[in-house]
């Protein structure tokens, strides 16, 4: 997330000698202009990041989840045909699956989006490691370490403090 500049804006009154001449009331308007676009600035910023978020959250206190959770099972083992086979092709260029890992390498031959989400792997595409401890699964550890103060990290598209 860019910074967020802080706005400030210094009005002195006029001084008994200076009074209060064209030259103030125009410095002192640039300033308070200057100071306003600064604070609608730093809300647009501040609102392009939050909302989206703060609706999501939002949607999800208001949606029924385990309705949303038995459609979306529904849909997941749906034999839908080429429609399966398109939802498929768009996920597969989404996230960028490799294919070429599958066992079965052939989006069409998937009859359900589940069947395809569960694939299994070809012999030796992902070899384990030689480890005591090791975590199969498919993703990769993009930010290590403590967090200190306010330092941000982000997953998943969102932003954690």
């Amino acid at each position: 997330m860019a910074e967020v500049p802080q706005c400030s804006a210094v009005l002195s009154p006029p001084s008994k000698q200076s009074g209060l001449t064209q030259k103030n009331i125009h410095l002192a308007d640039k300033a308070i202009h200057r100071y306003n676009a600064c604070l609608y600035a730093n809300y647009a910023q501040r609102a392009q990041t939050t909302m989206s978020d703060s609706l999501k959250v939002l949607l999800q206190y208001l949606l029924p989840k385990q309705a949303i959770t038995a459609v979306a099972g529904k849909l997941a083992h749906a034999r839908a045909g080429g429609m399966t086979t398109s939802v498929i092709g768009w996920f597969v260029q989404r996230y960028q699956v490799n294919m070429a890992e599958a066992a079965n390498p052939d989006i069409a031959s998937y009859p359900t989006f589940n069947e395809f989400f569960t694939r299994p792997l070809r012999e030796g595409a992902r070899p384990l490691a030689a480890a005591k401890l090791i975590c199969p699964v498919d993703g990769a550890i993009s930010q290590f370490g403590n967090i200190e103060r306010d330092q941000i990290f982000q997953a998943k598209g969102h932003q954690f403090s």
